[in-house]
């Protein structure tokens, strides 16, 4: 069976375009699955991390009130070691695990107040992260651009082999003895006794 090459064209165009067109929209139906995995992804990190600032601020706040049981536990040794009697030792005693206490409150309240704005900084960029352009629509519009593309070649060469030219790059000679055309250079064949009958 013999296809006649116009047709063999536009089935050729046809299969071409429907491809590129598919295959725009198979890319923009991945990107768009993406951006939501992205999406859904940044959605449970961020609570995830909400939840860990939660617990850290806790953490911290427990932390502080066990070092306050701590010294007041010391001074209450102390005191009852001493019998209530209170000397400068035992009192400077107190004053340094009273200074002790506030550094050891403060150096804790930093370093979750640290942590607190470090969760902060990665939700923002979570947010940020969310916020990545969804390409879907630019994956469907190039597909549809390269099916047209197919479909405006494809008709050229159909239109150029219906009209009997099917030479896409055509080079015009000029009716003189030149050796140049529009194309460069030509050479003038040269007969050497062979006819041709046609």
């Amino acid at each position: 069976m013999c296809v006649d090459p116009g047709t063999a064209i536009l089935i050729a165009t046809a299969v071409s375009a429907g491809s590129q067109y598919q295959s725009g929209r198979m890319q923009a139906s991945i990107a768009r699955r993406n951006t939501e995995l992205l999406k859904g992804s940044i959605a449970i990190e961020n609570a995830q991390l909400e939840e860990d600032a939660k617990i850290a601020k806790l953490n911290a706040f427990e932390e502080e009130e066990q070092r306050k049981q701590m010294v007041r536990r010391n001074i209450a040794t102390q005191r009852a070691y001493n019998r209530g009697l209170e000397n400068k030792s035992f009192l400077a005693l107190i004053d340094y695990e009273q200074e002790a206490l506030s550094k050891d409150i403060a150096n804790l309240r930093l370093g979750g107040q640290v942590e607190q704005s470090r969760i902060a900084t990665q939700i923002s960029v979570n947010k940020v992260r969310s916020q990545t352009p969804d390409l879907s629509s630019f994956y469907t519009k190039s597909g549809a651009l390269g099916a047209a593309s197919s479909i405006a070649g494809g008709y050229a060469d159909y239109s150029m082999t219906k009209s009997g030219n099917p030479n896409k790059n055509t080079t015009t000679t000029s009716t003189s003895n030149s050796n140049y055309s529009s194309g460069g250079p030509v050479s003038n064949p040269v007969n050497k006794g062979y006819t041709f009958t046609g």
